[in-house]
């Protein structure tokens, strides 16, 4: 059977991305100190490697680069020919007076209290400019047997459900190791840094470059190996604003 081609689906949406933000910097791929080098862990033969995912996800975000405008010569209006007459430019037509002009509010009495900022809920939506990807690399059944590896989960809510239901944003389909809320990953913004927090869910069991993550959660790093269940995923991160 044939290998399935997975890549279009996000290769379309990283381009969407970057045109809408820019150009940003290459991810750093050093990983968190202290820590083992998530690329040099063995997988088996079948499982993508890490570290050929995240040259081609760099790869895709280095693609078309957007050049800067250059200057724009002044534009000089054509010399009128023998005969030929100037019309003056159309002067402005007022506004008609039954015309409903728009209404200004006015400012707040003193000691009237600010409306205050609603908070995201926990399904809203990240910011344009961050970037996320939970790569799938190996899991045991049927997506292994059928060589559909690897599989790309972008993440795009404030808080993802990792887990086997059928509603689990990242669906990991192993009945044997993996729960059916398995992990949560939140996202936080603690001044101007963006953070992707991972946490297990109830006794399923998580762990980050082969450490246990508890009840605490762990924050992720660019390029950390997640194992839940027989699940090895790789965490890609790009701030596009920086």
């Amino acid at each position: 059977m044939a290998k399935k081609d997975t890549t279009s689906d996000w290769k379309d949406w990283i381009l969407g991305k970057k045109k809408s933000q820019g150009e940003g910097g290459q991810p750093e791929d050093e990983p968190q100190g202290g820590q083992p080098d998530p690329s040099s862990q063995t997988l088996p033969p079948e499982a993508a490697r890490p570290e050929e995912v995240k040259a081609q996800m760099d790869e895709i975000l280095g693609l078309d680069p957007q050049p800067a405008p250059g200057p724009f010569p002044p534009s000089t209006p054509p010399e009128p020919g023998p005969g030929t007459q100037t019309e003056p430019p159309p002067s402005p037509s007022p506004s008609a007076p039954d015309q409903p002009q728009p209404q200004v509010a006015p400012p707040p009495r003193d000691g009237a209290a600010e409306p205050s900022v609603p908070r995201p809920s926990g399904g809203g939506r990240l910011p344009k400019e961050v970037f996320a990807h939970l790569v799938l690399l190996d899991i045991n059944g049927e997506v292994r047997k059928a060589r559909e590896l690897p599989r790309f989960f972008p993440l795009k809510r404030i808080r993802t459900l990792a887990g086997r239901h059928v509603r689990a944003h990242i669906h990991l389909d192993d009945e044997a190791t993996v729960r059916p809320e398995h992990a949560r990953i939140f996202y936080e913004d603690r001044d101007g840094r963006t953070l992707f927090i991972i946490e297990p869910v109830g006794d399923g069991k998580v762990l980050v470059n082969d450490r246990q993550v508890y009840g605490a959660g762990a924050v992720l790093d660019n390029g950390d190996l997640i194992r839940i269940g027989s699940a090895t995923l790789l965490f890609y991160q790009k701030n596009l604003k920086n």
